[in-house]
């Protein structure tokens, strides 16, 4: 991959990588509906989203049964790894001429090997009149060069930012505190002050 100074986002031509695109596209809304199927739903479907790791993207960790599993897309390596809390592991290659339909099989082989019992999303969500995942041969480019320079936008824009857990949900009735007096002003004692000065007698 050539290198390009750190100020310079990388070139990424869409008419270029656009075949690249879309047969990345479907391996992520493959590996994003199984954490659908994994993991509890959240208000405005935040339960689905993959997160950007260091080497390109995640599941994050996912209950399936006793064990917890995290597959990740790693555009550095070129591999899809899954992982899981009892140390099993299990993967295989990113490359040109993977089509979709082999990309579910060995995404299913490498959930089984590692013993999780669930499978990727078959069908595709909004991208027209494309074939159910398992059936499908027509996308398969895998453009290593193009995918890597994707993975730097995604680390890119990722950068700096607030980490991804949602704040904590308010619990109770919060107001902003009351203005200081100006200096020399006398305030009425609120009620909460009169109670303490009435316990303080």
């Amino acid at each position: 991959m050539t290198s390009v100074p750190a100020t310079a986002w990388p070139p990424l031509p869409y008419r270029e990588w656009e075949p690249t695109k879309q047969t990345l596209h479907r391996y992520v809304q493959m590996v994003g509906k199984l954490r659908m199927s994994l993991v509890p739903f959240r208000n405005h479907w935040w339960h689905v989203t993959l997160y950007v790791s260091a080497h390109g993207l995640t599941t994050g960790p996912m209950l399936a049964g006793d064990l917890t599993v995290e597959v990740e897309l790693d555009f550095v390596e070129h591999r899809v790894h899954v992982r899981t809390s009892s140390g099993a592991a299990a993967g295989f290659a990113l490359r040109d001429r993977l089509p979709c339909a082999d990309f579910y099989r060995d995404l299913s082989a490498a959930l089984h090997e590692v013993g999780v019992d669930a499978e990727p999303g078959r069908r595709p969500f909004d991208l027209g009149d494309s074939p159910p995942f398992p059936e499908d041969r027509e996308h398969e480019s895998y453009d290593a060069d193009a995918v890597e320079r994707y993975g730097d936008v995604l680390r890119r824009t990722q950068a700096g930012r607030a980490p991804r857990q949602l704040p904590p949900r308010a619990v109770g009735r919060s107001r902003p505190p009351r203005p200081p007096s100006r200096v020399g002003e006398r305030r009425r004692p609120s009620r909460a002050d009169r109670r303490v000065l009435t316990v303080a007698r």
